[in-house]
């Protein structure tokens, strides 16, 4: 199996003359791609890949200029992985969701929106050698945030500068994790100079451990981005455990002006101007069925509960196609009674039953 692995990380600020929506500037790549695939893979394989670099990294810049991609091997024989990452969650992590649904099938090719783990074994960072089985890391649960804590040492961090430690921390979480799975379900990190007592894990076992306490909570441990959420304390007059969400690290403002998308809410109204459990209930069944019948055309970035009303908020971004998928959905929900949509920057709410 080749071995070339290229990874860039693209930082520098988009300077279009024409200014685009980020619908129809994943639909360009995808289009150039398609067309440039089969040399793509051909310089893979004859080591001359070098000079797509510069190309390929002006057409994902053109995206968004805060993503980065990789070329790796293909677990299946012949396949080559072209990856977009963002190394976070929220914003940048649905918009390469967004990326990834424009994908067409291409021979030799499969397409990825996170790097997944890889393997554990030793990696050198900066001069210094690193086994997995030499870390020594204690984890704590966050049930509210969704995350784990974790207190992490080994024997190299002892005299290195703060940034150069948790440097080596991120390879290597990325590594044994995945790059989303990193910023989703690991929160605090603790450095550790010298070897803590008590129960801990190396970096080999950490992935089976959080798996581990995620089938003992609930949560997957490789999420969609709308799993990464952030919760609100309990809402007052509300049943008990009701708790308002939305997507971590989610920036409305950076998102609207960089890419266009459209926000827009679900909103579902509640008899007798309280929050009641039949009204929560019924907001949460509407929630699950929303990813399918949405498909790539919205997701769901958050959930909130009011006296009036409640809503789910989405990131649009195909308008028509949205609206058309959730009037076909709510004609067939029997427990709804009414639903409508209100559009951002819009007065005029759409009925969707």
């Amino acid at each position: 199996m080749r071995a070339l692995v290229i990874i860039l990380a693209l930082c520098s600020s988009v300077a279009a003359a024409e200014k685009k929506s980020y619908a129809q500037r994943v639909d360009e790549f995808w289009a150039w791609f398609q067309t440039n695939s089969a040399p793509i893979h051909k310089a893979l394989q004859d080591g001359s890949v070098v000079n797509w670099v510069d190309r390929i990294s002006a057409r994902v810049e053109a995206v968004h200029p805060d993503f980065a991609w990789e070329l790796r091997p293909s677990p299946k024989e012949g396949e080559e992985s072209f990856v977009i990452y963002t190394g976070m969650t929220g914003t940048l992590d649905l918009l390469a969701k967004r990326w990834l649904a424009g994908a067409p099938e291409v021979k030799g090719w499969r397409f990825l929106d996170s790097l997944p783990p890889i393997q554990p074994h030793a990696l050198e960072i900066e001069g210094k050698e690193y086994k997995p089985n030499q870390f020594v890391i204690q984890v704590r649960n966050q049930p509210i945030r969704t995350v784990f804590d974790v207190r992490i040492y080994h024997p190299n961090f002892a005299g290195m500068d703060e940034e150069a430690q948790y440097r080596a921390c991120f390879i290597w979480l990325d590594s044994v994790l995945g790059s989303r799975t990193t910023p989703s379900r690991i929160g605090e990190i603790v450095i550790a100079t010298t070897k803590p007592k008590g129960d801990g894990r190396t970096m080999d076992k950490l992935r089976d451990e959080l798996a581990k306490r995620c089938k003992e909570l609930g949560w997957s441990l490789d999420p969609d981005p709308t799993e990464a959420r952030e919760y609100s304390k309990q809402i007052p007059g509300a049943p008990e455990g009701v708790r308002a969400w939305r997507v971590r690290n989610l920036d409305f403002a950076q998102v609207v002006a960089e890419t266009e998308v459209d926000f827009a809410s679900i909103l579902l109204p509640n008899d007798g101007g309280k929050i009641t459990q039949q009204g929560v209930d019924r907001t949460r069944a509407i929630e699950k069925l929303l990813p399918a019948a949405l498909g790539k055309n919205a997701y769901v970035i958050g959930v909130s509960h009011g006296k009036d009303e409640d809503s789910i908020g989405l990131m649009v971004f195909d308008r028509k196609a949205a609206t058309a998928a959730l009037k076909k959905l709510f004609a067939e929900q029997k427990g709804v009674a009414a639903a409508k949509l209100q559009l951002r920057g819009q007065e005029e709410r759409v009925v969707l039953k």
